[in-house]
Order: C-alpha cells, then structure tokens, then sequence
C-alpha cells in the first residue's frame, strides 16, 4: 500500500523569484520586464514612530519629523517583494536614494533611484510617514 500525498494549492501569490545573472537556468524575468513592473508600482509607504523629545531632550519639537528605525534601500527592496512580489537581486539590480544618502531619518517624501543592469533607470516614490 502506497503513501497517498495529498497537494495543497498555494492560496497567496507566490513571489516572482528573478535570478538574472549568467548562472541563472531560467529566470523568470528579463530585465526589461522587470523594470517595467517596478515602473508600474505605486508610492512605497514606510510607517515609523517620532522621536518625541522626552526620548532626547535635544529636540526641540515632535514636529522634527526625525523617526525611530530609519528606511534604507534593503527596506525598499524588502517591501517590493512582501508586497508586490518582485524580488530585486543585486548586482542586477541597485537601489540608491536619490539625494545621496544611505538612509532616510525622518519623514516625508523621498525618491528612490532603481538602476538595472541593462541600463534602465526607474525612480520610486518613497513616503515616511509617521505609525498611527
């Protein structure tokens, strides 16, 4: 008597796994299309806390906008796949903020910088808004 398997279908949308380099057996998208796709994405919304300045008596105000738990590139990239199912792979593919800085430490808008490695450069808009 055989061991009956029994398969359950996958009731998320799996991740899209890109795996563009040279080694790659198949992969799933070009670069161009992938580009495309993250063209296509709307605002990146990040939510942080307010450094308040009970925490740190050198602010002069809760309005700084200054943020615990800053946003970095691997933050962009980690929320691309969480919520839009593309997975960026470097050196493919390079994520940098657009006003030259490793991080972002307080809120409001920022634009991110997407550059693939055919060349293409796509811009994000990234917003820092304060957890509710």
């Amino acid at each position: 008597m055989g061991v009956k398997i029994r398969l359950k279908p996958f009731l998320q949308a799996t991740p899209t796994l890109v795996d563009i380099s040279p080694q790659a057996k198949t992969p799933s998208l070009n670069v161009g299309e992938l580009a495309e796709r993250v063209a296509a994405l709307p605002a990146l919304r990040f939510y942080r806390r307010l450094q308040t300045p009970e925490a740190i008596p050198s602010l002069s105000s809760k309005s700084s906008g200054l943020i615990y738990g800053s946003v970095t590139t691997q933050d962009i990239v980690k929320l691309i796949e969480s919520e839009h199912g593309l997975t960026l792979v470097a050196p493919d593919v390079v994520v940098a903020f657009q006003n030259g800085q490793d991080r972002l430490r307080q809120t409001g808008s920022e634009v991110a910088e997407v550059n693939f490695s055919n060349g293409s450069t796509v811009y994000l808009s990234i917003e820092v808004v304060e957890a509710g």
